[in-house]
């Protein structure tokens, strides 16, 4: 009689439960599908497959300075992550702290990013995603460097034209990232950065005025 250490491992895909879905992700840096999210439910099983992974191997800390910098940063991430509605995918902290790490934007551009993204109404989200192909992945992240961009343009009074930072997407993090990750267009930035525009009333300044006081 066989006993059940015997028995071959049977190849399992991963399932994720409804309450353990966002951790999950967090954990694997990974994408989903517009149709994903819209069909998941507790009653169904979510199944990921390889190809949505997203790897960061981070650089070695050389030095103390660089450790606190770097834990700024992903404080900085992870800030600006916790704006963003809990329905959506969440973002791979890595490739956000490393985004912030190459950039290397002012504290104000920071501070009014985030700020913007709190402000941002439930409507905003819902017409975004409304505008996204069923087949098309969602990418939240998309939506904080809109927001970087558009604090970058106010804050500090200069144009970051939405085509650095794709350039900045595609060369620093390419490295990085899946290769099935699908990099933004500059078409797709000009249009995120005009939807927030357009749902903060374009009065992106008295944000600003409410970091002053």
């Amino acid at each position: 009689m066989s006993t059940l250490s015997n028995l071959p491992t049977p190849d399992i895909s991963v399932e994720v439960t409804q309450t353990s879905t966002r951790s999950f992700f967090e954990e694997m840096d990974c994408h989903v599908t517009k149709k994903a999210m819209l069909d998941f439910s507790p009653e169904s099983t979510f199944i990921l497959t390889p190809e949505s992974e997203c790897e960061y191997e981070p650089k070695p800390i050389t030095s103390d300075r660089e450790s606190r910098d770097l834990y700024a940063t992903e404080l900085t991430a992870r800030d600006l992550i916790s704006s963003l509605p809990t329905s959506l995918p969440p973002i791979s902290v890595s490739m956000l702290t490393k985004l912030l790490s190459v950039l290397r934007l002012p504290v104000t551009c920071r501070l009014l990013s985030s700020t913007i993204l709190d402000s941002l109404s439930r409507d905003f989200y819902r017409t975004w995603i409304k505008s996204i192909p069923m087949d098309a992945a969602i990418h939240p992240e998309l939506v904080v460097i809109s927001a970087l961009s558009v604090a970058m343009k106010f804050a500090e009074d200069e144009f970051y034209s939405p085509k650095l930072f794709v350039d900045c997407l595609n060369c620093e993090l390419q490295s990085v990232l899946d290769p099935s990750y699908v990099f933004p267009t500059v078409r797709e930035m000009v249009d995120l950065e005009l939807r927030i525009l357009k749902d903060l009333d374009y009065n992106v300044a008295q944000l600003m005025g409410e970091l002053a006081s």
